[in-house]
């Protein structure tokens, strides 16, 4: 692939992940945004869907940590940057067919894809802030 194809995949995978959950959300009976995870969508009959979407992501944003270790090749921040990237976008693709169990299971009731979504989900939720300031931890 070339520098522009994996660019693309940056500018289409965020806006095509959150559509997609948006769009699922609105036409899902019960689910409301503000109180339940993004992830609760791949339980139920539809829930490939949002399996899918998380894969899918993944993917798209496997594609551009590539081409961003393409374009910035040396120092710290690069090094560690795409390592972060790397490490989401590999997070998001278990995410998806690691399903989350319902929000009511107790903690020793937890299925093995569970307890996995959640260890991924937590590292996504714990890298995406870190990749905010990353560069200017090392600067």
């Amino acid at each position: 692939m070339n520098q522009r194809q994996l660019a693309w995949a940056g500018i289409i995978g965020a806006p095509l992940f959150v559509m997609i959950f948006t769009l699922e959300g609105w036409l899902r009976p019960g689910y409301a945004p503000l109180k339940m995870y993004v992830s609760e969508l791949a339980l139920g009959p539809r829930g490939w869907i949002q399996i899918v979407n998380f894969v899918v992501f993944g993917a798209l944003f496997l594609i551009l940590t590539r081409g961003v270790a393409a374009e910035f090749q040396s120092g710290k921040a690069a090094r560690g940057g795409i390592l972060l990237f790397t490490i989401l976008a590999i997070s998001f693709l278990v995410s998806g067919p690691f399903v989350m169990d319902p929000t009511s299971t107790p903690r020793d009731q937890m299925t093995f894809h569970g307890t996995v979504h959640g260890i991924f989900g937590g590292i996504v939720f714990l890298l995406s802030l870190v990749q905010c300031w990353f560069p200017d931890w090392l600067a």
